[in-house]
């Protein structure tokens, strides 16, 4: 699996919107699954990624966006900044406001660390939001529970209901890989 949309569509960084474009039809031409009757789960599953990659670099919005999410992961040593002992003991602290979407929370931090680790597999965007909602909840709980405690928390149960609104596909996909592992 590519490691970005970039190498999905075998571009560089900077190629203009044409030659993504050109790109994207190569490869679909290449990796169609009726042109790889042999390989026809492999091609699948590459057209999907392909189709995917294009979906967002594609779009100049969204590639903007994305190019921002992956130069916030490119500068961030997430795994080091999101340790499990300390997010742990953050959760513990957090009021009632999040105790309906604790069990939640603690799954996209599971999400996160098997992403991370390369035991499960999620595209690049989902694995940066997944980083960006954690690392917002742990910027959240040190700072705004000491001076304003039921609004510190009511805001992050807001955030982590439109993040798990967000990837609730997702989650039940990961759900389920966890049931089965």
């Amino acid at each position: 699996m590519a490691e970005n949309y970039y190498d999905c569509l075998g571009v560089d960084k900077l190629a203009t919107a044409t030659e993504i474009k050109q790109a994207y039809r190569a490869m679909i031409r290449k990796w169609h699954p009726d042109a790889n009757p042999g390989r026809r789960e492999l091609a699948e599953e590459k057209s999907k990624a392909i189709n995917e990659a294009y979906s967002i670099l594609g779009d100049s919005v969204k590639r903007r966006e994305y190019d921002r999410l992956m130069g916030f992961l490119d500068t961030h040593d997430l795994p080091e900044e999101i340790k499990p002992d300390d997010f742990w003991e953050k959760l513990k602290k957090a009021s009632s406001a999040l105790a309906e979407i604790k069990d939640e929370t603690i799954i996209l931090f599971q999400m996160f660390k098997d992403g991370i680790s390369g035991s499960y597999h999620f595209t690049p965007a989902t694995l940066g939001l997944l980083a960006g909602v954690l690392a917002y909840l742990m910027n959240t709980f040190d700072l705004l529970p000491d001076f304003l405690p039921l609004i510190g928390f009511t805001d992050d149960a807001a955030f982590l209901t439109m993040a798990l609104n967000h990837l609730k596909k997702e989650v039940l996909h990961y759900k389920i890989w966890r049931k089965g592992a």
